[in-house]
């Protein structure tokens, strides 16, 4: 499930398709028909006008959130385990388990890079990840103890910053604001941190 568009639309998988869904009147407003099987992802850009979906496939297909029919199909060889949209919509970066990559895909542009994950030795791939709203800046929940997020650049996708979220099997929620700030929520906690006072590494 994911809401997009504004906040206006719903989307919710149902078997191999996604379903569209006015928010504000609960009327359905059309069917996001894929030819491929087992959908696990599902997000929108942070300003609510892309939605990406991941199959079991290991194949990626990007919609305009008020539009029913597809505008750019891929497939990622090794699949991945999470994923992330950046807010405007224009890249997708994904990580996949034991692959201590990072790979991002300008799907406008049709190109494909890799990078780094830049993790401890022990740590293969990230939980889960998420763009600021600026696009400057990555977050991404590493499997590594104690369990931390690495907030990397989006241009050379260094890491600017590591922010350690506590023991093994800490509940761990994170996210930013519209300000840039991560916040992260812990065990009935909440914990913040300014990612845009952190400095680009140099080159």
């Amino acid at each position: 499930m994911a809401i997009g568009n504004q906040g206006q639309s719903l989307f919710i998988v149902e078997a191999n398709s996604v379903e569209r869904w006015n928010l504000a009147d609960g009327t359905k407003l059309g069917t996001l028909a894929t030819n491929e099987t087992g959908i696990k992802f599902l997000k929108t850009s942070g300003d609510g006008r892309f939605l990406v979906a991941g199959f079991g496939d290991n194949s990626f297909t990007v919609w305009k959130a008020d539009k029913d029919e597809p505008i750019s199909h891929f497939t990622e060889q090794a699949g991945a385990d999470c994923m992330a949209i950046s807010a405007d919509g224009q890249k997708i970066v994904m990580t996949a388990f034991g692959q201590r990559k990072l790979v991002l895909y300008d799907w406008q542009r049709g190109e494909r890079r890799e990078f780094p994950l830049r993790v401890p030795y022990a740590s293969f791939s990230a939980y889960s990840m998420c763009w600021s709203p600026d696009g400057k800046r990555l977050a991404a929940y590493i499997d590594t103890y104690p369990s931390t997020v690495i907030i990397y650049d989006s241009v050379n996708f260094k890491p600017v910053a590591n922010w350690p979220c506590g023991a093994i099997g800490s509940h761990s929620i994170f996210g930013f604001n519209k300000e840039g700030r991560l916040f992260e929520m812990m065990d009935g906690g909440i914990n913040s941190l300014d990612v845009t006072k952190l400095k680009a590494p140099e080159e």
